[in-house]
């Protein structure tokens, strides 16, 4: 693959590897999980989105442990599935081998970007980098998410128009 195809898979990669190098830590670090109280503290403290200040507070927080095991994983999952992926959109993949590689990737952009989301509207009010990182990470991964979409739709259209439909052999013809 050459061009813009290939620059989306190495950004695609470059944002799979933050993701799993992320994940990894946090499920290396005990004391991620440990912590995780005191962080939604901190987070849900003062944040100026009442309703994600609610979530935080109602949800999250009961619930430390189970959210801090579902970050871990999911960022590393994430990871996994964006390298994969974008390997497999670099090599000349075609017809279920190509639709697999699409749908992990676009299935990891879709997690990346909600757990993008999410880290904004839970820590991004706390400073600047923290606001832009996940806003960058986050658009990012929509983009890479519609690009590989809008290839998936036309791939198929493309595939339906173009498919010689068989033709019916009428009898008594000669073969």
């Amino acid at each position: 693959r050459t061009g813009p195809a290939l620059f989306l898979a190495l950004a695609q990669g470059v944002i799979g590897w933050e993701w799993l190098h992320a994940g990894y830590e946090k499920l290396s670090d005990s004391a991620f999980a440990a912590g995780m109280p005191k962080t939604i503290a901190v987070f849900a403290g003062k944040n100026p989105h009442t309703t994600y200040q609610s979530f935080l507070q109602g949800t999250v927080a009961p619930n430390a442990g189970t959210f801090a095991t579902l970050v871990s994983w999911g960022e590393f999952f994430a990871g996994i599935g964006l390298i994969v992926g974008a390997v497999a959109l670099m090599v000349s993949l075609s017809g279920r081998l190509r639709l697999a590689a699409q749908v992990i990737s676009i299935t990891a952009l879709a997690g990346g970007a909600l757990m993008s989301l999410n880290f904004y509207y839970a820590a991004g009010y706390l400073s600047a980098s923290t606001d832009s990182v996940n806003m960058v990470m986050g658009w990012t991964q929509v983009i890479l998410g519609a690009a590989l979409v809008t290839e998936l739709v036309h791939q198929r259209a493309t595939t339906r128009v173009t498919t010689p439909k068989s033709i019916p052999r009428v009898s008594g013809a000669a073969a």
